[in-house]
């Protein structure tokens, strides 16, 4: 399923700004994590549920309680799950345009700079501060700015988003 869901990313993103599409990527990848946090607790949560006892004094209700809530945790951790399959799907077609493939779509990388491509990866999918994005590519927060916008500027001036649409949908991904 994960290359359906990279095909349906594909189709609406494919008149997609730079800039939109990294900014949807980037709520992917904050509520990615977030569902990967929750259903962590979900599931320490299932490990200490407890079934009903059938014994003198035992609660009916509690046991219902415990069987719905299990229940409700299967069903939420089932529809997470499809949610963050999406989620990664956005994120796999952002690192697409990033940094292409290995079958000669060539990313912003490619035709700019791996920094450029970094510092828009560091800003946008790890979500982290001017300051933090600067740090990781050795430079300032100003010229990291500056890296970004160049590097979404010449992923729209390019083409790179259509390119990396044709190239999911036509197989070649």
């Amino acid at each position: 399923m994960r290359r359906d869901a990279l095909s349906q990313v594909a189709i609406n993103m494919r008149n997609a700004t730079a800039k939109a599409l990294f900014e949807s990527a980037r709520a992917a990848s904050e509520e990615a994590r977030d569902i990967k946090d929750y259903l962590d607790t979900l599931e320490a949560a299932a490990t200490k549920a407890r079934t009903q006892r059938y014994e003198p004094g035992a609660s009916p209700s509690y046991g219902d309680r415990i069987g719905g809530s299990v229940c409700g945790m299967v069903d939420s951790e089932a529809r997470l799950r499809r949610k963050t399959e999406a989620n990664y799907a956005l994120i796999d077609f952002a690192c697409l345009v990033l940094y292409g493939d290995q079958d000669g779509l060539l990313g912003l990388d490619k035709r700019l700079g791996t920094r450029e491509a970094n510092a828009i990866w560091h800003r946008y999918l790890g979500n982290e501060t001017w300051n933090v994005v600067g740090k990781h590519i050795g430079k300032s927060n100003m010229t990291a700015l500056r890296y970004v916008r160049n590097g979404l500027a010449a992923i729209d001036s390019q083409g790179i988003v259509r390119e990396a649409t044709r190239a999911v949908l036509t197989g070649t991904r």
